[in-house]
């Protein structure tokens, strides 16, 4: 009797993920669900983050939210840190 396997579903999530290697174009806009896959984070932190105002800087157009990139790699090198007394 053949065996049937169910699909890994971590390997699936994996796959649509965007890689921590991949460059991150300073002059595009990116929505918020890819910038909270950039950044690993939840849309909902960026939202609570933009409220806040302690998350990366973004463009208003009307009520549609866009990420630079170029803010994206400033806020991921302004978390950077050498210890944990910082």
């Amino acid at each position: 009797m053949p065996s049937t396997s169910l699909p890994d579903i971590g390997a699936a999530k994996a796959a649509t993920a965007i890689p921590q290697s991949k460059a991150i174009d300073p002059d595009k806009l990116y929505p918020p669900k890819t910038t909270a896959e950039i950044l690993n984070m939840s849309k909902s932190w960026l939202a609570k983050a933009r409220l806040r105002g302690d998350g990366p800087r973004y463009v208003k157009f009307g009520r549609s939210v866009k990420y630079q990139g170029l803010d994206l790699i400033e806020y991921r090198k302004s978390k950077k840190r050498h210890s944990t007394s910082e």
